[in-house]
């Protein structure tokens, strides 16, 4: 069982299947690709500092992520789903 904390619409989302995991995986990416158009037309009248803030944000959210990989021993399984990905 895994419990994802860290997805800003949801509280705590408890996945106990590779189903639900998959399910959950396209939730998100539903929502990203309905979002996407919005986000590309508003970088348009973001100031450049904003950007910057923007990006320095997303560095650090995906080095968190990084980092809990690496501290729970997952690198070989992360390994895999990039792998997998490509």
């Amino acid at each position: 069982m895994k419990v994802i904390p860290f997805i800003p619409e949801c509280e705590d989302v408890v996945i106990d299947t590779l189903s639900e995991q998959q399910q959950l995986r396209q939730s998100v990416e539903a929502v990203h690709e309905n979002i996407k158009p919005a986000l590309i037309q508003n970088l348009e009248s973001r100031s450049k500092d904003e950007l910057i803030q923007s990006y320095c944000n997303e560095m650090d959210a995906k080095n968190k992520a990084y980092y809990f990989i690496l501290e729970s021993g997952l690198i070989n399984e992360f390994y895999q789903f990039c792998q997998n990905q490509a």
